[in-house]
């Protein structure tokens, strides 16, 4: 009995040592500035939920700013990119927590020796490499970085982000230690009424409704002039948020909507998955988001939406009994993280109008083109002598049809391909995957995929492949895409070039920074490198400005002359070499 005793007493400190060792760390804030966010978790960005926490640094003037560990760990990924997040830095902490750290201005301490011997070693200035636990170990507190404006960013800031280590998903940093000043609530900017079908009527009309939020008394809405409806409708909702220091414009924590004092709909975003990021677009009023940029967040549920941020009753549409003369209300609130919250109630009764029967006869898919059934549940194939498209299951947020096929411009070398849903306006949710053939009188090599837009030809990163055609093996082109439209092969033949901006060539340059613009025709640079005097040398390029960097402190100050050689080569293979001499 004692030994069993004893055992059982020792399982239960092992199990306790366990489960603290699992528990997610109270994390600091990363900067040493009360918190001020000019982007908050899941807010709404174009074709994506934004993936942590925006945190101001001051502007132009705060760049350099200091980061800190929040809590210990280790480096377990760096990254860099001239675009996307720029400089980057990963930290895995006990509890299966990883931080994240976007558009850094560079690296401190062990973590910039190893940054900067990886990119001598490997002559290059982008990359992204992975590191064991012991490598690079950091303490709650420790200095690690520089926040800063490299990458995509839009100004000065540092993202920031938590994450699940094991799945990668995005986690609100507000659960995790950080607190903003706020006693501010969210601003209600619009409310609007949406037909679900051609039976609907909103005050005597097929159209949205926008919701009078003005305090009049008789206001459309007011209880002394209701809403009158007639059939099936969505509720739409537009509103932002900001908290001390912040930006004006921030995303809110969650919306609610009472029917008539009952709960109907709520939308909260507590983790993403990035595969689904983009499912943000299915919970917005497309038409309205593409025309305005105002993100409304509709109460409909559509089959194929893979995030489900809302929750609501069926398909999130509202219908009153036919017969019913009852005053309805409808309540929306807008609450913030810290729960401050705007409250609108508006009113609504029955109409009885008589329904003229509608005759609309479909439109009809282009005869040009052809169509294939795409639906949520399943992936799509089409083979075609000029063009083959493979699809994922979930490119779509319902089931529709496919509209495919080729028109001819003398303008371009190729026929143009057309694919697109038929009746769907949301961009794919996925990636899928277009093959067109080689062009006769070209090198493959030259030839590149191209989305049209208007007159100008977008390139898309472009691979040959063996496949067949009508059951004969054969070369195409191949490239991954991620938007509907028209699509061309162009060739590119021209190498890309650097023009100096701060410097002439053969004069004397006194500097700290050599800068140039680096451009290419079509394709795009795809590697780069600089040497002076024969030594290879560091050089960042920033793909906000095309403009590339050299800090002459690499070169020892009692050399008085340079020749700068650069190679450039873009994804099609062109290559060029330039020569620029200087002196100091």
């Amino acid at each position: 009995m004692k030994r069993f005793l004893l055992l059982a007493a020792f399982t239960v400190i092992a199990l306790s040592a366990c489960t603290q060792s699992l528990e997610p760390p109270k994390l600091d804030c990363p900067l040493r500035l009360q918190p001020a966010p000019s982007g908050t978790f899941a807010e709404i960005r174009s074709n994506h939920f934004h993936g942590g926490l925006d945190l101001r640094i001051g502007g132009d003037e705060g760049i350099g700013t200091p980061v800190y560990a929040p809590a210990d760990g280790y480096v377990s990924r760096l990254r860099i990119s001239s675009y996307d997040g720029g400089k980057m830095l990963y930290i895995n902490h006990q509890g299966n927590i990883t931080t994240v750290y976007l558009h850094l201005d560079g690296y401190h301490g062990a973590i910039a020796d190893y940054v900067l011997d990886y990119q001598r070693r490997n002559q290059c200035y982008s990359f992204d490499t992975s590191l064991s636990d012991g490598v690079i170990p950091v303490k709650r507190g420790q200095l690690i970085a520089y926040a800063g404006n490299s990458g995509m960013s839009g100004g000065p800031h540092l993202h920031y982000e938590v994450r699940n280590t094991r799945t990668q998903q995005s986690l609100n940093p507000l659960d995790y230690g950080i607190r903003l000043q706020d006693t501010i609530p969210p601003t209600i900017k619009g409310i609007r009424l949406l037909p679900v079908d051609k039976n609907t009527r909103i005050n005597h009309s097929r159209s949205a409704l926008q919701i009078d939020l003005s305090s009049k008394p008789d206001a459309l809405g007011s209880e002394t002039n209701p809403i009158p409806v007639l059939g099936r409708f969505y509720v739409g909702v537009y509103a932002s948020d900001q908290s001390w220091g912040s930006t004006a414009n921030n995303g809110y924590d969650r919306i609610d909507i009472w029917v008539d004092g009952k709960p109907f709909f709520q939308y909260h975003v507590d983790k993403i998955t990035f595969g689904d990021t983009r499912a943000i677009n299915a919970q917005l009023d497309w038409n309205r988001y593409a025309s305005t940029r105002e993100p409304y967040i509709i109460t409909r549920r559509l089959p194929g939406d893979p995030a489900k941020p809302a929750r609501t009753f069926g398909d999130g549409s509202i219908a009153f009994i036919d017969s019913d003369t009852t005053l309805h209300y409808l309540t929306v609130a807008v609450s913030d993280y810290n729960g401050n919250r705007s409250v609108r109630r508006f009113y609504l009764r029955n109409c009885f109008e008589t329904l003229v029967p509608m005759h609309d006869v479909p439109e009809h898919p282009n005869y040009n083109l052809q169509s294939d059934s795409l639906t949520v549940r399943w992936p799509l194939s089409v083979f075609r002598g000029n063009y083959q498209i493979e699809m994922p299951a979930g490119m779509v947020y319902y089931d529709d049809l496919l509209t495919h096929g080729t028109s001819t411009d003398r303008r371009y070398i190729s026929p143009i391909v057309t694919v697109k849903p038929w009746i769907s306006p949301y961009p794919p949710h996925h990636t899928w995957t277009l093959r067109m053939p080689l062009v006769i009188g070209y090198e493959p090599e030259q030839l590149v995929i191209c989305r049209l837009n208007g007159d100008n030809a977008a390139a898309l990163p472009t691979r040959i492949v063996e496949r067949k055609i009508e059951g004969k093996p054969g070369r195409w082109l191949e490239a991954d895409v991620r938007v509907w439209g028209n699509f061309i092969v162009k060739a590119d033949t021209a190498a890309p070039w650097v023009k100096p901006l701060n410097f002439k060539n053969g004069n004397r340059f006194t500097g700290r920074v050599l800068n140039l613009r680096m451009s290419d025709n079509l394709s795009g640079v795809r590697s780069y490198r600089c040497f002076i005097n024969g030594e290879w040398v560091l050089s960042e390029f920033d793909g906000k400005s095309a403009t590339l960097s050299i800090n002459m402190a690499q070169i020892d100050s009692s050399i008085k002359d340079f020749e700068l050689r650069i190679f450039l080569t873009d994804a099609c293979g062109n290559s060029r070499e330039q020569v620029f001499t200087l002196r100091r």
